[in-house]
């Protein structure tokens, strides 16, 4: 390959040269090894391009699912948002029927009391009302109290 080199006392920056007849075999077998050297790093290139692409891809990818996940983070804070706001509105409702409840139930009470009287009432007048009418009539003299209206107070008025 190469002629041996001469080691002689120059300092070691210096490299000696074999002479120029030496080199006569050595161009070719250069151009060999530096074709030999393109050619592989050609395919090195190629399998990084390769590699980089298929890193480019993941990183899309990624970036895709990262957005994704976002949305569905999003999503799901807005849902725990409105499902807080409708449980309020329901708490809220629950309560609004409770208090609607308790004046309607008291009414309700005092009008099966009402008509539990109708009988006693009829045979202390010896008249033979129907219980219909005599329940009107028990409601014309206040004595059936009458479903609150809205801001009305709620007024009960008991047979003794």
């Amino acid at each position: 390959m190469s002629a041996p080199r001469s080691h002689s006392h120059a300092p070691p920056q210096q490299q000696q040269y074999p002479p120029p007849h030496a080199l006569q075999g050595e161009p070719y077998v250069m151009v060999a090894r530096a074709q030999q050297m393109v050619e592989m790093l050609s395919q090195e290139n190629h399998l990084l391009k390769q590699e980089m692409e298929i890193c480019c891809d993941k990183v899309a990818k990624y970036q895709k699912l990262e957005t994704e996940i976002q949305l569905v983070s999003e999503a799901y804070e807005n849902l725990v948002k409105s499902s807080s706001k409708r449980e309020a509105l329901e708490k809220t409702m629950r309560n609004k029927l409770e208090l609607e409840k308790k004046p309607l139930r008291l009414w309700l009470d005092a009008q099966a009391r009402l008509r539990g009287e109708i009988p006693w009432l009829q045979s202390q007048t010896h008249r033979n009302i129907p219980p219909s009418e005599m329940f009107l009539l028990l409601a014309a003299q206040r004595l059936l109290p009458s479903p609150r209206v809205d801001g009305e107070p709620f007024s009960c008025f008991c047979i003794q």
